[in-house]
């Protein structure tokens, strides 16, 4: 639940779209090719936002942007310049920066973190209020608070909300119910 300025219609147009997206990107068609997977995540990663509730002080004002980051391997090229083009979470506007070392101060909000260092980025966030997420094709073993993979041809995700404690995060309801499994823990 952002809960930074944002209204209920907001709020609802929120939860309408994650729902479209998991119905209808998420198809079978879709998922079996490439590009349009990573279509479906690059659009997932801003539309993960308005379900998290941030500890306060995190957006110090109503205008802020919010930093996607990507470290490591880049899975989306401009697809995910292309997805969030002119998109808004209440009055923030959606930053994408990619990332050659993460760290607590790069300003990230969320980050998807891919290949080798995807172990190093995590734990180097451990700890402050960023929502981390992988990829299975991409990061082996190691997992974020959000973990994208392919199940019945499909793009899911898996939530931990062990680790979005750890964070400082807290997920709706809302977005738990539409993983494929919510862990408690590592």
């Amino acid at each position: 639940m952002f809960r930074e300025g944002g209204a209920q219609w907001a709020w609802r147009s929120g939860c309408a779209v994650l729902a479209l997206l998991c119905a209808f990107y998420a198809s079978p068609s879709f998922a079996q090719q490439g590009e349009l997977a990573s279509a479906v995540k690059a659009n997932f990663l801003y539309k993960f936002v308005p379900f998290i509730e941030w500890p306060d002080g995190r957006f110090p004002n109503e205008t802020d942007a919010i930093h996607i980051c990507i470290a490591g391997p880049d899975p989306f090229g401009r697809i995910i310049e292309d997805a969030v083009a002119g998109q808004t979470v209440g009055a923030h506007a959606i930053e994408v920066h990619r990332l050659n070392v993460t760290t607590v101060n790069a300003g990230c909000h969320v980050l998807f973190a891919a290949g080798p260092q995807t172990s190093d980025a995590l734990n180097r966030v451990r700890g402050s209020a960023v929502l981390t997420v992988t990829d299975a094709d991409l990061s082996g073993d190691d997992r974020g608070i959000i973990h994208f993979l392919i199940a019945d041809n499909r793009v899911r995700f898996v939530i931990d909300t062990g680790m979005a404690a750890e964070n400082r995060l807290t997920i709706s309801s809302r977005l738990l119910a539409l993983a494929l499994a919510v862990r408690e823990g590592n």
